[in-house]
């Protein structure tokens, strides 16, 4: 019947129904009862699939503003493709916002990154990405695995990367002029869980390189495996940069992280508040906050 949904028919739906739904919802709703192999509806005359639809759509629990765009699509319609572009879409939406609302220029360097690379290169890099780090003028930077990507690919990650970090207000940074793919092999584990083992793929990164547990004196209590996990994930450049000047207060089932520091309190909570919460929601941490110290 979809080929007979024209601007009249879709019209009279909507006045025998009394729902105000679009066009586009009306065809997607036909769509989708199709794909319904329990529905055997078949219709003699136009008339008689009009007043089966219109009580469809009386009793259809979707709303007609939220579905009223074009490009609405009921989920039991989309294709593995449709899927994979909208999982696409949304995590490079929520770079790019995050770019904004969050400015640091990690966030910066990623919100560029969704902007300028190819849709679906943006999201592998991305989606793998666990960290950068600048050591004099190259940018490192971390991912859970390699990439496949061109030479112009990589021209646009550097020109990026140059954009960013030469003109970092207020960071003592480098002028990056290189940058290279660190494929980690250990990614979050439970505390006391050894490393990942597991090989890398095939495929040749531009640098690789596997991260061990390092040797450094942690903190007694939760706090020292919350820290230890930590130094897992990102490494202990970044534990000792952001983690090993606070001080911290263990009380009961509450972490209470206290620094004198604006920017730490800032870099933390954006970037690293949310696994360190979850590792210690392991060791019975309900609470995990910052207050300000005083100097």
């Amino acid at each position: 019947m979809q080929p007979f949904l024209d601007q009249n028919t879709c019209a009279e739906l909507r006045t025998k129904s009394g729902r105000d739904f679009s066009n586009n919802f009306i065809s997607q709703k036909v769509l989708a009862l199709s794909h319904n192999e329990e529905i055997t509806a078949v219709f003699k005359t136009k008339q008689g699939f009009i007043s089966y639809m219109s009580v469809v759509l009386q009793r259809e629990l979707h709303d007609a503003v939220k579905t009223s765009g074009n490009n609405f699509r009921l989920r039991v319609n989309l294709t593995s493709e449709d899927m994979q572009y909208r999982t696409q879409e949304k995590l490079l939406n929520e770079v790019e916002q995050l770019s904004i609302t969050h400015v640091c220029p990690e966030n910066q360097l990623k919100g560029k990154l969704a902007g300028r690379l190819e849709g679906s290169k943006a999201y592998a890099l991305l989606s793998n990405f666990k960290r950068f780090e600048v050591t004099e003028d190259v940018l490192k930077i971390h991912l859970t695995k390699p990439l496949e990507l061109t030479e112009n690919d990589k021209e646009i990650i550097l020109s990026q990367a140059k954009a960013v970090y030469s003109t970092a207000n207020g960071i003592n940074v480098e002028c990056v002029d290189k940058v290279e793919f660190v494929v980690n092999t250990t990614a979050y584990q439970p505390v006391g869980s050894p490393p990942s083992t597991n090989g890398l793929p095939a495929s040749k990164p531009v640098y690789t390189s596997v991260e061990r547990t390092p040797e450094i004196n942690l903190p007694e209590g939760v706090w020292g495996k919350v820290a230890k996990s930590f130094i897992y994930e990102y490494g202990k450049n970044l534990y000792n940069h952001w983690l090993a000047g606070l001080s911290v207060v263990e009380k009961a089932n509450t972490i209470q992280l206290q620094t004198s520091s604006d920017m730490v309190k800032d870099r933390i909570e954006q970037t690293y508040l949310q696994f360190l919460s979850k590792v210690a929601s392991e060791f019975g941490i309900n609470k995990m906050d910052f207050t300000k110290l005083n100097m």
